[in-house]
């Protein structure tokens, strides 16, 4: 947990949303200037915000209409905080709204639940809202949902705000200096492979996406490419970005590699390659990615 401004990390979810938002559906969003620092971990109330998004995004799949996002102040008082468990004071409020079909009442008292789930098995596993419940709770805030008034749906977070001065919060980075870089995007998971090039391209970086690892082992080879970066996944099935990256050297040793990985033991599997230059571990945010992208190409 650190100073955070969340405003920077909604403001970055909201860029992800519009680059893949249908024209049946707008976006639209006010996030107040010169907000409190709120004591966070910014990967966490990222997922918030694009689990809470999401969610409405697939509301209005079927007949479009409009997302409304929000990040203001808002002082509760003593008779709000306790309908949500909190103490009346002043906390930064998000607000996630749609205009499509509502909740049915009967089973809004179930929608925090585990595994709980209106979506087909194909589209989630129903704890996309538990998660946001536990996050929100483990920040010592509080969430509530309402019907929209003419119909849709108010998902309300209340998070408290840090005593730290604003100007100590933690926004998201500049990434000028990655910017107009050619990424090789190497990832077999299809969620990520459609989320992180949109991350990266954000960043002003250009991208080179590869579901396959052997794929991108040939493109690299060919050399047609000017590729700046590799950055790649680790646990991958026929080629691992170790074995991946073992590849590229034959044919690119000069080319640099970051490696993603969610287990710890990545930086012992690589310590023997030279070409991967950083090891990132999962998860990770815009902050953790551009510092690595920015490091490794500063010392290229």
């Amino acid at each position: 947990f650190r100073p955070t401004d969340v405003g920077a990390v909604v403001a970055e979810v909201l860029t992800l949303m519009e680059s893949s938002t249908p024209g049946n559906i707008r976006v639209r969003s006010h996030i107040e200037n010169d907000l409190a620092c709120v004591l966070a971990d910014p990967t966490q109330i990222h997922q918030v915000a694009l689990n809470l998004c999401t969610n409405a995004f697939h509301a209005l799949r079927s007949t479009g209409g409009v997302i409304e996002v929000g990040v203001d102040h808002a002082e509760l008082a003593a008779d709000e905080a306790y309908l949500i468990g909190l103490e009346a004071g002043e906390y930064l409020r998000l607000v996630f709204e749609d205009n499509g079909p509502g909740i049915p009442p009967d089973i809004l008292d179930k929608i925090f639940d585990p595994f709980f789930t209106t979506k087909d098995k194909t589209e989630g596993t129903g704890l996309g809202l538990a998660v946001v419940h536990g996050i929100v709770h483990s920040h010592k805030g509080g969430l509530h949902v309402t019907p929209r008034p003419g119909g849709g749906t108010v998902f309300t977070v209340y998070l408290p705000k840090s005593e730290e001065e604003s100007s100590a919060c933690t926004a998201i980075p500049d990434d000028t200096s990655a910017a107009g870089a050619h990424v090789l995007f190497v990832e077999d998971d299809v969620d990520q492979l459609q989320t992180t090039p949109r991350l990266l391209e954000a960043m002003g970086c250009r991208v080179t996406p590869s579901g396959e690892p052997e794929d991108a082992v040939e493109l690299v080879a060919a050399g047609d490419h000017d590729f700046d970066l590799v950055i790649t996944d680790y646990d991958m099935p026929g080629l691992s970005g170790t074995q991946l990256a073992e590849r590229m050297a034959h044919s690119a040793p000069d080319l640099p590699i970051i490696l993603v990985s969610g287990r710890e033991d990545a930086a012992s599997a690589a310590a023997h390659l030279p070409n991967i230059k950083s090891i990132i571990i999962k998860p990770y945010d815009k902050h953790d990615l551009s510092e690595a992208i920015n490091t490794v190409l500063a010392n290229r």
